[in-house]
């Protein structure tokens, strides 16, 4: 059982955030909740072939489901 989904996001500014979001259900039925996630908070770009987020701070690079819930957590890490 799937109990959070955490989204992978590169800002512009070279910082790597993962923001876990409270899910529950399978791993199935995450990765559709990943995708309608996906179309809300971005647009796509044909030409560059990625998703920018739609608050034009960064990209989204994916998502991965897990088994436990951490409370939400909000870890960024600087890139060199």
């Amino acid at each position: 059982m799937v109990k959070s989904i955490v989204l992978i996001l590169l800002l512009f500014n070279g910082d790597i955030v993962l923001k876990e979001l409270k899910f529950d259900g399978n791993m199935v039925e995450c990765g559709a909740y990943a995708d309608k996630l996906r179309v809300e908070l971005t647009h796509f770009n044909e030409e560059k072939n990625i998703h920018f987020l739609k608050n034009n701070k960064g990209t989204w690079q994916g998502y991965f489901c897990k088994d436990n819930y951490e409370g939400g957590i909000t870890i960024k890490r600087k890139t060199k």
